[in-house]
């Protein structure tokens, strides 16, 4: 199963390494194409970074992609 980890720009365009205010994990999406798109709604058009992992999020990503 693929995870994925999008986490938004905060008001000084730093992207927040942890904490859930600005991080939302989805894994119920099985396309890069869906999570891409999910994320876009998440961010509201804001800036925002996806961090691909398999199997789990407790190693590193596989792909991250930056976008807005």
């Amino acid at each position: 199963a693929m995870q994925a980890i999008i986490t938004k720009q905060d008001e000084n365009g730093v992207f927040r390494e942890c904490g859930t205010t600005y991080t939302a994990l989805v894994s119920h999406l099985t396309t890069e194409r869906g999570v891409l798109k999910w994320a876009a709604g998440y961010a509201g058009g804001k800036p925002h970074r996806i961090q691909f992992f398999a199997g789990n999020v407790y190693g590193e990503p596989f792909k991250t992609i930056y976008r807005g």
